[in-house]
């Protein structure tokens, strides 16, 4: 048992809370864990009803459900242009292939929906990141979608071993 301060009070819990797990806290709501604060009970989530996020400590009747795998997910914004103002957010699933060629990983936008992305869009976009409010709506989306996530910022070579595999299979 862990004892924890929240609210000027102590408690104990015998759960670590982790990436992805979907909680249930009285004070904030229902969200997804996309962040520890600190490695004991400390995280923050995305409140899934109303798009906030809040940081609190977590007790053992928090804990909704712990999924068995996470999808991880880059968030990116397209850059301004004369024809856009660089608003639109895409979510690019690096682990997932989205077809047969090894550096075009799924990806998903709130216009378009599901779809082929290269690795080298990275480039072409800067980050977006959880707090802003587009960001926050599409993380919200996926959820509902049945994703779980876990927000990673860039791609890696286990991403592209990952796809080769799905290709070979």
């Amino acid at each position: 048992m862990i004892p924890k301060q929240q609210n000027n009070c102590y408690y104990k819990t015998t759960i670590r809370p982790q990436i992805g797990d979907i909680v249930q806290t009285g004070r904030c709501g229902q969200g997804v864990i996309f962040s520890l604060e600190d490695k004991d009970t400390l995280f923050s989530f995305l409140n899934t009803q109303n798009g906030k996020i809040y940081t609190d400590y977590v007790s053992d009747s928090d804990l909704i459900e712990r999924p068995k795998q996470l999808t991880e997910v880059i968030f990116r914004r397209f850059r301004a242009t004369k024809e856009s103002k660089g608003t639109e957010v895409i979510a690019l699933f690096p682990a997932i292939a989205a077809d047969l060629h090894p550096n075009h990983c799924l990806s998903y936008q709130n216009c378009g929906q599901h779809g082929a992305a290269s690795s080298s869009l990275i480039g072409e976009t800067i980050p977006a990141h959880l707090g802003e409010e587009d960001v926050n709506s599409l993380f919200i989306e996926l959820t509902r979608q049945g994703y779980f996530l876990k927000v990673v910022s860039r791609f890696t070579s286990k991403h592209k071993i990952e796809r080769q595999k799905q290709i070979l299979l």
